[in-house]
């Protein structure tokens, strides 16, 4: 897919992520919590994003974000031996390879076919 760009997600606007998670927790009801308890402002995304202990990429088509991939290793004492990950994308924008190369991103050693 040569119009597509996975790039660190600290590199976009937050504004233009955090309209993408909502947009995709509004189309789904599978998440175990709702979008504004989670995220209740940008401003929560953007602590997430620039956490020294997360990993987190965006992907973009036509410089317009469409899919994100966060994983963050808890650090509560009882906790630390879990993470917490979302991979999602656009509705619009699945069925593309778009989570299999976001997956690449983060595992650079798989290849991208088998995820």
């Amino acid at each position: 897919m040569s119009d597509l760009i996975i790039s660190p997600a600290s590199s976009l606007p937050v504004n233009e992520l955090f309209l993408l998670l909502k947009q995709v927790y509004l189309e789904s009801d599978s998440f175990s919590e709702s979008f504004a308890k989670k995220y209740p402002n940008e401003s929560v995304l953007e602590e997430e994003i620039l956490s020294s202990r997360s990993q987190c990429y965006a992907a973009q088509i036509e410089e317009k974000p469409v899919g994100f991939l966060f994983l963050h290793p808890q650090t509560d004492s009882n906790l630390q031996h879990t993470a917490f990950f979302i991979m999602l994308v656009s509705r619009s924008s699945q069925g593309r390879g778009i989570g299999g190369n976001l997956l690449h991103h983060l595992l650079p050693s798989r290849d991208p076919s088998l995820v």
